[in-house]
């Protein structure tokens, strides 16, 4: 009997061009952990034939798929997880030669990028699983660890595939390749120096709905509901700045930037990602005081959309990809 480990598992994203309709991979990602699966709801039969017995019968009345992938961010792959989140690209070549910047918006209809992914567990079972849209990302980023996302997608049911897994090489990003500003304006961003921050998390949730509808055993889609982006950081407690914003209810703009300095693309380039978000309030304020250590401050965040702008969060990713 053949047993494997995670390890043995691989996951390929493909972008859909036509919704639904299962693709060939374009990227395999390299996973940490993923539970992306097969799900299935039913219903006991509960009339009754004059016994005890709870039921005689179940019924499968629902087959989806659901889960998520943990996986490094890369500066290709991760261009297709940012496709399917925000709904919008547009791709514009750098004034260095053969970089290209991507901006990455969001769409504002209910129905954005949709991908096939492929997962091949050694030769036990490989399925593909058309029309996945994403639920919901986090990015985090630690100074002792990769700069990672978590992913949660819902997806029709899987289909066999036969697909042959191939890992391009990519770009990948530390913790030390992390910057994150703050200022009181949008456009004193590019002035303002950066934080000392110990660790960060950024999740964006798009409130996905499926629309379960009679005569088929599958939802017919897969929909965009509320879009939140919320975070957190963590500081060292060196004053009271954060505090007095989150209790004066000040407006901050954010900017972190994803920047691979060791790594060259183009002739002065770098692979990098940067996120910015025009208007942001803090949420909740808290300071851990234990007696032996450091005392820290934890800021959450959340996004809101500024009409001045016209926008709530926007994201660009460089690298040497022509197109997402």
């Amino acid at each position: 009997m053949t047993t494997i480990i995670g390890r043995q598992i691989n996951i390929g994203i493909g972008k859909e061009t036509t919704r639904g309709t299962a693709v060939a991979p374009s990227h395999y990602l390299r996973q940490m952990s993923a539970d992306v699966d097969d799900k299935f709801e039913g219903v006991l039969s509960e009339q009754s034939i004059g016994i005890l017995e709870e039921s005689d019968e179940f019924d499968v009345t629902k087959r989806w798929s659901e889960g998520s992938i943990e996986g490094r961010v890369l500066d290709s792959s991760f261009g297709l997880i940012l496709l399917a989140t925000m709904g919008t690209v547009a791709s514009v070549e750098s004034a260095d030669t053969g970089v290209y910047n991507h901006t990455f918006t969001v769409n504002q209809s209910t129905v954005h990028q949709s991908l096939t992914i492929d997962i091949k567990k050694s030769d036990i079972e490989q399925k593909k699983y058309a029309n996945c849209v994403i639920d919901s990302l986090e990015i985090t980023a630690d100074p002792a660890e990769l700069v990672k996302f978590n992913a949660s997608f819902m997806g029709k049911a899987g289909a066999t595939s036969t697909e042959t897994p191939s890992y391009g090489s990519e770009n990948g990003f530390l913790g030390k390749h992390v910057s994150v500003k703050l200022a009181d304006t949008y456009a004193g961003l590019g002035g303002a120096s950066a934080i000392n921050v110990n660790t960060l998390s950024l999740t964006i949730t798009k409130s996905i709905a499926s629309d379960d509808i009679l005569g088929s055993i599958e939802p017919d889609d897969f929909y965009n509901g509320r879009f939140i982006v919320e975070g957190q950081m963590e500081l060292l407690f060196n004053a009271t700045t954060y505090k007095d914003k989150a209790l004066a209810g000040d407006r901050q703009s954010i900017r972190i930037a994803i920047t691979n300095s060791d790594v060259t693309i183009g002739a002065t380039s770098n692979p990098g990602i940067v996120i910015d978000i025009p208007k942001a309030k803090i949420t909740e304020y808290s300071e851990a005081r234990e007696l032996d250590e450091l005392v820290r401050q934890t800021v959450s965040f959340k996004g809101l959309y500024d009409t001045s702008e016209g926008k709530m969060i926007d994201i660009i990713l460089t690298n040497l990809d022509t197109t997402i």
